[in-house]
């Protein structure tokens, strides 16, 4: 008993009594040139000086951390340092290399005076859309766009590994820019290396979706935002690619490198589901890409290629032949794609050959011109979905950018087709 009770008051003793145990630590010593910020997992902790020939950081508790070197307009190193007890680690950092980014100009009409003097751009004429500019060192500039008596400016941002895309109308007077990360760009391109299908790399950005000339459905016209990068088919989808992955070829008119025909709104978004599975497994498609359909704003985005004319090469419809298969130069018969002209990003058949199913819902106008639209996925319930470009039977009206049709999801018929989309998997209605 006596022993149960001393050592009761032996343990309160020493549980009333705050301790702790000695921590073991070293040093950190970086050399560098002065004007670098360190931080030490996550932390700042100081600038180099000339006089030190760098930066000293004592009491890191033992264990492997995180150095972080930072200078302004420069790529930031990064170093895993391990420390020992009752040491100095040295840590040399290499020079710096500086940061850059990228630029790209929207302008509407696209013909301007370009003027950015930090970036050495002094009266550059503008004549194409999208105009770019690489490798641009990482900071803030003042960008001037001229067009006649109109002036547009506006101070934008260069960050490192990101583009920066700047969109102009004149007509409005307005001058805007978004800063996108080229991260998921990268991703889909090499998506892109091992694809199945030839695929274009689409940048985000602004266009004028709809026509004041064309049908009701279609005069509401609207500033439309496409804010993810992704990847569309050069071409339709073929008989020989749609046969790989489905098994079957539902075409009326045969051939391998004709379009695909008679496939339903099912059937393609089947195929899709399909391919996506099978290029997951082959390890071509991370999770959370998928294939699927286009929208009918990134349809209409692709089609125009920066256009804001009836056709994505002009007005005159007279030169549709040399870029698109229709009623009057098709023979009423499918041809194999890619034969005629692309337009401005690389895409063939956008008009003719076959109609192409989107993803989205029929709606029989669009929302009011007010309204700001970024990404729209159409209606959210509907009895038909929609098709766009015209087909090898359609006059030239139908395959207008701006045209738009319609039909039931389980329609098949010999001038439907359609063509694929990769991206971050998406939430649809």
């Amino acid at each position: 008993m006596f022993r149960q009770t001393a050592l009761l008051l032996l343990l309160t003793c020493f549980a009333s009594q705050p301790f702790s145990y000695a921590e073991d630590k070293g040093q950190i010593q970086v050399k560098c040139e002065p004007g670098i910020s360190i931080l030490l997992d996550g932390n700042l902790k100081g600038v180099s000086t000339k006089e030190n020939g760098g930066l000293t950081i004592t009491d890191v508790p033992v264990g492997v951390h995180e150095l972080k070197a930072l200078k302004e307009g420069f790529a930031p190193q990064v170093k895993t340092v391990t420390v020992e007890k009752d040491r100095a680690v040295i840590v040399e950092l290499s020079a710096f290399v500086p940061s850059v980014g990228s630029l790209e100009i929207r302008t509407l009409p696209v013909e301007c005076q370009v003027n950015c003097p930090g970036i050495g751009i002094t009266n550059r004429k503008k004549t194409k859309d999208p105009w770019s500019a690489g490798d641009v060192p990482a900071g803030k500039y003042d960008l001037v766009l001229e067009r006649a008596d109109k002036t547009l400016k506006l101070t934008i941002e260069i960050r490192e590994s990101c583009k920066t895309v700047v969109t102009a109308d004149f007509a409005k007077k307005e001058i805007t820019a978004v800063i996108l990360d080229l991260t998921a760009e990268k991703a889909l391109r090499s998506i892109a290396k091992n694809a199945p299908f030839a695929l274009v790399a689409i940048s985000p950005g602004t266009f004028l979706m709809g026509s004041l000339n064309g049908e009701p459905d279609e005069k509401i016209v609207h500033r439309v935002n496409i804010t993810k990068p992704f990847l569309i088919g050069e071409t339709e989808v073929t008989q020989a690619q749609y046969r790989a992955v489905m098994k079957a070829n539902p075409s009326c008119y045969k051939g391998d490198n004709l379009p695909v025909d008679q496939a339903s709104w099912d059937d393609a978004t089947e195929f899709l589901r399909q391919l996506t599975e099978s290029e997951r497994k082959k390890g071509n498609l991370p999770q959370g890409m998928e294939y699927r359909l286009p929208t009918e704003a990134e349809w209409e985005y692709c089609c125009r290629a920066g256009s804001v004319t009836e056709y994505f090469f002009g007005d005159d419809a007279k030169m549709l032949a040399d870029y698109a298969w229709f009623d009057v130069n098709s023979g009423d018969t499918t041809h194999p794609v890619g034969k005629k002209k692309p337009n401005a990003w690389g895409l063939h058949d956008m008009h003719g050959n076959v109609w192409e199913w989107c993803y989205d819902w029929y709606g029989d106008k669009y929302p009011p011109e007010a309204d700001h639209h970024s990404d729209p996925m159409g209606p959210a319930t509907g009895q038909d979905r929609v098709l766009r470009g015209g087909s090898f039977g359609n006059t030239a009206g139908y395959c207008r950018s701006a045209r738009r049709c319609w039909n039931t999801p389980n329609s098949r018929d010999y001038n439907l087709g359609f063509r694929v989309v990769v991206s971050q998997a998406i939430e649809w209605k």
